[in-house]
């Protein structure tokens, strides 16, 4: 994996990972470094996105870059995961903490922070910010929404803090909704009467996230939140559909319950620096 590359070749007391696909601030660097110099307790920091795209390529992008900016911004301070896309922590933390587990894809970020968390803090911080290049088609964000979060699903069993999704109380509620109201849309064939199951849900769903939809109205205005409704709509669906799949498969496949089993040991590399 590239992260445990870079590690194992940095230079310096600082680990910074930054993803291809992200621009940082001058000055969030220095904020992370000054965050975890002033905290022993703390063995990581992780960056938020700018509202703002890197490039801006599509509205389905637009809409990825407003959720994750809303989203990150609103779990700032402390958490129980960690965002790989911007990521700092002491060189001596990555080394008792072993790298990232190279056999996962998606979910390393996850597996990562739960044997982190066991030891230290990890923090969430707007003053370590960057601008990220987000996927631009439907297609991408939709397949990577669902595998997501099917393959969290024995992490979430393993540790039901987690943040993100399906594992959260609104944002739960909202993605089964969403689902269940596609679900019953067939019904209306039975008398216009039904069509009142579908709606119900729906609004439910939307309500569940209304706090979000404000923020980009106030932002973008009617039009554009309108079809961002309409997105977030659907990925909350997929959200519940992910998670549905990966019920399923933990319930009849022991080697998915066994996804974040360490099985042979990850080799820990011994760094010695910063690598971005």
């Amino acid at each position: 994996m590239t992260r445990n590359t870079g590690a194992a070749h940095a230079g310096g007391e600082i680990i910074v990972f930054v993803d291809s696909d992200v621009a940082m601030e001058s000055d969030a660097v220095a904020n992370a470094v000054a965050m975890l110099r002033a905290d022993a307790r703390i063995g990581a920091v992780c960056g938020t996105y700018d509202a703002e795209p890197l490039i801006r390529d599509s509205l389905i992008e637009e809409y990825r870059c407003l959720h994750q900016y809303y989203w990150l911004a609103e779990h700032e301070g402390r958490i129980g995961t960690v965002h790989t896309a911007i990521l700092a922590m002491p060189a001596e933390v990555f080394a008792e903490i072993g790298p990232f587990n190279p056999r996962l894809r998606h979910t390393e970020d996850g597996d990562y922070a739960a044997r982190l968390c066991r030891h230290y803090e990890v923090h969430s911080s707007t003053r370590v910010r960057g601008r990220h290049d987000h996927d631009d088609t439907w297609r991408v964000v939709l397949r990577k929404v669902f595998h997501r979060t099917r393959l969290h699903i024995p992490l979430y069993v393993r540790r039901r803090d987690l943040p993100g999704g399906i594992a959260t109380g609104p944002r739960a509620g909202a993605s089964i909704a969403a689902l269940l109201a596609l679900l019953a849309v067939p019904l209306v064939l039975l008398g216009p009467l039904w069509l009142l199951l579908p709606a119900a849900l729906a609004a439910g769903s939307l309500l569940a996230d209304r706090d979000l939809y404000v923020f980009v109205l106030r932002r973008r205005g009617a039009g554009f939140t309108a079809y961002f409704c309409l997105v977030h709509f659907l990925v909350n669906a997929v959200i519940a559909l992910g998670a549905g799949a990966g019920v399923l498969q933990w319930l009849v496949s022991g080697r998915f319950r066994r996804l974040y089993d360490r099985g042979e040991p990850v080799v820990a590399v011994r760094p010695t620096g910063a690598a971005a």
